[in-house]
């Protein structure tokens, strides 16, 4: 009997994959429509069927980039980014028209809908070896951005950015890693956010704990990336050491952000105390610990990372 109700089952829903695949460029399609309930609507119901459209479950082996459904999934995500950006640029002044109340309003709805659908396209780990890592560098940085300008817009789209963010999968941070600057820049958005904005416990609580995920996924190209960036991203450099004295910051992590200190891509844009700072935390730390990552102590130096040939 069990196993009857198991193969019914089993029949039922690779009818409704079946249907959803068939059904799921037509709802696509609406995105462009002139009318915003309808935009709105496909918004939400792209998120619920591309479960069974990109789920490793039902998507059949991807072969090359010349797929059709990574055709579409590619223009979800620039066109979900694209209204995610259009409401952050209206929020902040940014766009030449002036837009009607009820213009500006449909935009917030897209925006929100799109952070929640934008988190789910980016959660099919399974499609990120085909996908150009630009593409998902873009969409990361529109998330980023809700929470940059938590100050000014809907706190609802606030909290579907952070939502997204925090429930993707590590294997993507680990993919992207020394790949582009989604990393270093998720961080420099955390440590700004966590010591500036106001805002919720949920959203505090989010936010530390995606930046627990990105230290752990970073290596030294991605903590370059975060020093560099403090022009677009400004945070507290000081703040940031302070947070990872306070939570115990595990040796490998520090030895990752010793090591990006102290190159030549970073070392001029940092004052040497706070070179020193980092380089000291992670000696004490790996005098602290026997960690299987532990440092020569004795021969480490503001130069001993600096090497020509590294890529960042």
């Amino acid at each position: 009997m069990a196993f009857a109700l198991k193969e019914h089952c089993d029949g039922r829903f690779a009818l409704q994959s079946s249907a959803m695949k068939h059904l799921f460029p037509s709802v696509c399609a609406l995105l462009g429509d002139k009318d915003e309930k309808v935009v709105a609507n496909a918004i939400r119901s792209i998120n619920h069927i591309s479960y069974f459209v990109y789920h490793p479950e039902y998507l059949s082996e991807i072969e090359d980039k010349r797929s059709a459904a990574l055709d579409v999934y590619c223009s979800l995500l620039s066109d979900l980014s694209s209204k995610i950006k259009f409401a952050l640029e209206d929020a902040a002044g940014e766009i030449p028209m002036e837009l009607t109340w009820k213009q500006r309003n449909g935009a917030k709805k897209h925006a929100w809908g799109s952070c929640t659908t934008l988190g789910m396209l980016l959660s099919f780990s399974n499609i990120l070896p085909f996908i150009d890592v630009t593409l998902n560098e873009s969409s990361l940085s529109s998330l980023f951005r809700c929470i940059q300008l938590s100050n000014i817009i809907n706190e609802k789209i606030v909290a579907a950015a952070i939502k997204a963010l925090v429930n993707l999968p590590i294997t993507m941070w680990h993919h992207l890693s020394c790949k582009c600057d989604s990393v270093g820049r998720g961080l420099a958005t955390c440590f700004d956010f966590l010591y500036e904005k106001k805002t919720t416990a949920s959203n505090r609580d989010g936010v530390e704990s995606l930046a627990h995920v990105l230290l752990i996924s970073a290596r030294r190209a991605d903590f370059c990336n975060l020093f560099l960036i403090q022009d677009c991203v400004p945070f507290s450099v000081e703040y940031f050491y302070q947070w990872l004295v306070r939570h115990n910051t595990a040796p490998g992590v520090l030895k990752e952000i010793a090591a990006a200190v102290s190159s030549q891509k970073v070392e001029h844009i940092l004052d040497v105390s706070v070179v020193h700072m980092f380089l000291s935390r992670t000696i004490q730390q790996n005098r602290r610990q026997s960690s299987p990552c532990k440092l020569n102590v004795a021969a480490l130096s503001i130069d001993e990372y600096d090497e020509e040939g590294d890529e960042l």
